[in-house]
């Protein structure tokens, strides 16, 4: 079935949906700013992850618009839009001066670049006080203008999807294929089997083994991304002999500037990937992709070691040589961020019918969501005993990343075992 021409996911009213999320989450954002209790800011910072959870929904539409003709240039396009953040978020406001606060950088657009404090940046132009008492006031501003103008183009340019909500409630669409057909022979509308119609369970879904494993290895890229964003972080600001790098806040801002920018490239990169190696072929190398980048992280700190002095300070500014050595990682770990693009395609792939594609891709938000919040809890804690206890050199944690990284390439390769 030639899904542009019948889509029929079963999450009613997206467009609405989008709508109201992407206003609450400007709502959320501009408050963050003003609060001084830390209970706010995690209350805050909990509706915000709440209001996200309609990511599920939207690789639902990608995946409607899409076919096995073009999935292998829809899904990286979209996926570029996250690199794009990265880019574009650094550039909106500085990391703080609280190394606390950096395992947010990665994701968030409201620490690491240029609009943050403006009063001390531009005092002529910001002479209210205002701008003095809340220094993120500015860059939550431009944040909250973008989320609003996301809101506004999801209602008026994002249309329904599911037929039964369609003002015109034909099955058939008319317009080309999303990206355009791949080849110039007749497409013919099949109709609708009883599978696109009617949703299956959870339970029918999870019962699925191929669809299992998609799954589970949509977790396993969760918790390695999870736990690289919270150790670069981490390991980035930790003076050097605790075999960290001792970078600055604007150095660490710079990296994941890079990171987003490297991202975009390999993506764009992406389509020819994938029709060379294949799908699972590519995602087996991300997941390999991973191990490297945790085996070449201790690496920058040898080398940081080796390049600094007994009287270097706290923060200092890194030579090439140790930039050179940090691109190491940094680029490898943006080669196993290819996997997030292919997972999207593994579940649409093996969603058993469009009207449960929803379901399915809720399932693997999930599992990727629910192990993004215990790799950083696992990561830092790990990384801070190593550090403060000298393990290894302050690099036990290498160790125990390693062998989380060889779990998770097992994971993925049972995708390849049920599905063959």
């Amino acid at each position: 079935m030639n899904a542009a021409c019948h889509p029929s996911t079963h999450w009613a009213g997206l467009a609405v949906g989008k709508l109201l999320s992407d206003a609450l989450r400007s709502e959320e954002t501009l408050p963050f700013c003003t609060y001084h209790a830390s209970n706010l800011k995690v209350t805050d910072c909990s509706t915000a992850g709440f209001f996200h959870s309609i990511t599920g929904a939207i690789h639902s539409v990608v995946g409607e618009l899409s076919d096995e003709a073009n999935q292998s240039t829809a899904f990286p396009l979209y996926d570029i839009v996250s690199a794009l953040g990265f880019v574009i978020g650094s550039a909106i406001a500085p990391l703080p001066a609280y190394p606390s606060t950096y395992t947010n950088a990665i994701r968030s657009p409201l620490i690491g670049g240029t609009f943050a404090d403006p009063a001390k940046e531009w005092p002529d132009v910001f002479t209210n006080p205002l701008w003095k008492t809340y220094p993120y006031l500015l860059p939550c501003l431009i944040t909250t203008a973008v989320s609003t103008v996301a809101a506004l183009l999801s209602i008026f340019a994002l249309h329904e999807t599911l037929p039964g909500k369609r003002k015109n409630k034909s099955p058939v669409l008319e317009e080309e294929p999303l990206l355009g057909p791949e080849s110039s022979a007749t497409v013919i509308d099949v109709p609708p089997t009883l599978e696109d119609l009617q949703p299956l369970s959870v339970r029918h879904l999870l019962s699925i083994p191929v669809l299992r494993a998609v799954i589970a290895s949509s977790g396993a890229l969760g918790l390695a991304g999870s736990c690289f964003t919270n150790v670069f972080v981490l390991m980035a600001y930790t003076p050097i002999r605790q075999g960290g790098l001792a970078f600055s806040p604007a150095q660490i801002g710079r990296a994941i500037s890079s990171m987003g920018a490297v991202s975009i490239l390999l993506k764009l990169c992406m389509p020819k990937l994938l029709r060379r190696f294949g799908t699972l072929g590519m995602f087996d190398f991300a997941m390999l992709a991973w191990m490297a980048t945790f085996a070449a992280m201790p690496l920058a700190a040898l080398v940081a070691q080796s390049a600094a002095t007994a009287a270097s300070p706290l923060l200092r500014d890194a030579s090439t040589r140790e930039w050179v050595a940090v691109a190491i990682p940094l680029f490898l770990s943006r080669l196993g961020c290819l996997a997030f693009s292919i997972i999207m395609i593994l579940t649409r792939d093996h969603a058993p019918g469009s009207a449960s594609l929803g379901t399915a891709n809720g399932l693997a938000e999930l599992a990727q969501s629910l192990a993004s919040t215990v790799g950083p809890t696992f990561a830092s804690s790990l990384f801070a005993v190593s550090a403060s206890k000298h393990l290894l050199g302050g690099h036990l944690w290498v160790v125990f990343m390693l062998l989380l990284s060889a779990f998770n390439c097992w994971v993925a390769r049972r995708i390849r075992q049920y599905r063959d």
